[in-house]
């Protein structure tokens, strides 16, 4: 009978053992604050050339892209950025901008471009999602295209390569009047500054190949 009592003690010892050590350490899995930071990536880093920086911190290949990161290069850096719907932002030398959001489903997209310069090339969007780039100066809103922003203090640069973009510019809220508003052609380019939208201009071939 003494045998019977120890020999069960001994398995419900080792069952115990068995549970701890097959059991998951709480330290390991994915918190609830963890899948929602993972749902909130907008895309990852498929180029990089000397210093650039995601929120202060040096940028790899392959990289994580999170929504409302700050982005950064200096004078010599580059980095190129893949969107989660296929759409690719190329960022130039010293520019600061921040994908504030990214919806891979319908494509709505909505990035602050502070300085410096940003090639984008972006999908078709679907339904009635936007793709729009905020800059000091003006939004630009594309529903697929290929276009380039420069941004210095003074002004906004806009260089269309494909498709067509919507420039709006003004002080008044997005539907007044007072708002200026111009759509850009492949092959045409125009600067926004304090006093509005610059009439249209055709890009020479030169700058075309240039800013590419």
């Amino acid at each position: 009978m003494t045998n019977k009592m120890e020999a069960r003690r001994f398995q419900r010892g080792v069952a115990l053992l068995l549970c701890f050590f097959l059991s998951p350490p709480a330290g390991f899995g994915f918190s609830d604050v963890d899948k929602t930071a993972a749902a909130e990536a907008v895309g990852r880093v498929t180029g990089v050339v000397s210093v650039a920086t995601r929120n202060g911190a040096h940028v790899r290949l392959q990289d994580a892209v999170w929504a409302k990161d700050n982005l950064t290069t200096d004078n010599s850096g580059r980095m190129r950025i893949e969107l989660q719907d296929g759409s690719i932002l190329n960022v130039g030398s010293n520019t600061q901008c921040k994908i504030v959001s990214h919806d891979s489903l319908t494509g709505e997209t909505s990035v602050d471009l502070s300085s410096g310069s940003l090639r984008s090339r972006v999908v078709k969007v679907r339904g009635s999602g936007k793709f729009e780039i905020a800059t000091p100066h003006a939004t630009i809103t594309a529903l697929g295209t290929d276009f380039l922003l420069d941004v210095s203090a003074p002004s906004t640069q806009v260089i269309v390569y494909s498709g067509v973009v919507v420039v709006t510019a003004g002080g008044g809220p997005t539907d007044s009047a007072s708002r200026l508003v111009l759509d850009v052609a492949a092959g045409q380019n125009v600067v926004v500054d304090g006093k509005g939208i610059s009439h249209l201009q055709l890009t020479p071939d030169n700058m075309e190949q240039q800013t590419m």
